[in-house]
């Protein structure tokens, strides 16, 4: 007895075609006009307002692996021998900006708790870079103003530390400035700056943050109640 396997209907097809479409159409649309990142940002600006309004519209199945494998590929082909060699060198700034990157997420969490009267914990794991987000009104207005804040602070901090190192300063600031490695990465090849360095910066903090954060701050709490429990 043959088995055949179900295909999927027209309505179960419609979303990821209409999502893959439609994105595609914005990317085209956005490299026309001359938008940064153009096709990055016209789909996730065009599906994210189609989600927001209600829109039917989907991904295809596996189409993030797919793009996370695209853009790893691409930019693993920065790497040779002597961008290794050279990037190796700079391992003393890598963990600085690795350090500064824990010393913001846990700053900005505690500004965010106070600012959005949310515990603390949730408010550290949601500010450290890639950490999750509520949607409450003002919680929403807590995150957006310390993430402009930790975005100006990581400026000025890459900067300094550009100069210091005698580095371009703009490759330097990308790399220090909070965001994914992906879309970091890529903005540092479409800018033409170091993308190698670049990667490296957030690739060396998402380890430090992954390995370090729910450490450090199971200490932090257990000095802090030891602080308060002493001064009873």
């Amino acid at each position: 007895m043959r088995v055949r396997a179900k295909l999927p209907q027209r309505r179960e097809m419609f979303p990821p075609v209409a999502g893959l479409t439609l994105g595609a159409a914005a990317g085209w649309l956005c490299s026309r006009v001359g938008t940064p990142i153009p096709w990055m940002m016209g789909p996730l600006v065009t599906v994210a307002l189609l989600r927001v309004a209600g829109a039917n519209v989907s991904a295809i199945p596996g189409g993030r692996q797919v793009g996370q494998w695209s853009i790893g590929t691409a930019l693993g082909l920065y790497f040779t021998p002597a961008v290794v060699h050279e990037v190796t060198g700079w391992w003393p700034l890598l963990a600085v900006g690795a350090v500064f990157a824990i010393g913001m997420g846990y700053a900005a969490g505690v500004a965010l708790a106070h600012m959005a009267r949310i515990d603390r914990t949730t408010a550290i794991f949601a500010s450290v870079p890639g950490g999750a987000f509520y949607g409450a009104p003002r919680f929403v207005f807590a995150v957006a103003s310390t993430v402009i804040g930790a975005i100006f602070i990581s400026a000025a901090f890459g900067w300094i530390a550009a100069a210091l190192a005698g580095l371009y300063p703009a490759t330097v600031v990308l790399g220090m400035t909070p965001g994914g490695i992906a879309e970091m990465s890529v903005t540092a090849k479409v800018l033409q700056l170091g993308v190698p360095l670049v990667t490296s910066f957030h690739v060396t903090r998402v380890v430090a943050l992954l390995v370090c954060t729910a450490p450090l701050f199971v200490r932090v709490r257990a000095w802090r109640q030891h602080k308060v429990g002493a001064g009873k």
